[in-house]
């Protein structure tokens, strides 16, 4: 039933949490165009130099189709209140949804994630 959430436009959001880092999604919407980032926070102890992984997997749903879209890249968490990870931006016509996933890897092993499903509007 994903599509109830899209009927009544309700953004569903999951989040899964390591101490090394907190993933985030945000999305913000301007005139037709989506710019999506995602973020991790790190735990603020500063004591964690080990180099991660990200993949931010971006998906609009609409009448034309699907696009996707993937970015990846590698980072050490910091101190700061968040490191911007990755970047983008869509298009999108009134009624397409949004699905957006971050994970976060240390070696090939998931260590946290975030989900948000958004109808645009």
């Amino acid at each position: 039933m994903w599509w109830l959430g899209l009927l009544i436009g309700i953004s569903i959001a999951t989040v899964t949490t390591t101490p090394e880092c907190r993933p985030n999604i945000r999305i913000i919407e301007q005139e037709r165009k989506a710019v999506v980032e995602g973020t991790c926070a790190p735990d603020g102890q500063g004591h964690h130099n080990s180099e991660l992984r990200y993949e931010l997997i971006v998906e609009r749903i609409g009448s034309s189709g699907i696009s996707r879209t993937r970015q990846a890249g590698t980072f050490t968490p910091g101190t700061s209140p968040a490191d911007t990870l990755s970047r983008t931006s869509i298009n999108f016509s009134t009624g397409d949804a949004l699905h957006v996933r971050l994970l976060i890897y240390a070696g090939d092993r998931i260590i946290s994630s975030a989900k948000i499903e958004r109808n645009l509007e």
